[in-house]
């Protein structure tokens, strides 16, 4: 990973985001940075390709839209609830 260019990003807060992955909840720590543009950014959600106001990881949807779509949807809750958090 290349480091942020000083000119163009600057640090203005540290903000935690918690995700939901197949190893259950992650809760990380990112940067919160202001661009030479005037927008607000995280640059570690960019480079890791998280979407913006999304709580599941990529991973974890994939796997659920794809439990959703072969089994009968209470198969699916009970299975899914169960494998990944122990319900």
């Amino acid at each position: 990973m290349e480091s942020r260019d000083k000119d163009k990003f600057d640090n203005k807060d540290i903000k935690k985001r918690t995700l939901d992955t197949l190893f259950g909840e992650v809760t990380i720590k990112r940067r919160y940075y202001k661009d030479s543009n005037d927008d607000f950014r995280f640059l570690l959600d960019e480079y890791l390709n998280i979407p913006a106001n999304k709580r599941q990881s990529p991973a974890l949807k994939e796997i659920a839209l794809d439990l959703v779509t072969e089994l009968p949807y209470r198969k699916y809750l009970r299975d899914f609830n169960q494998s990944f958090f122990n319900f």
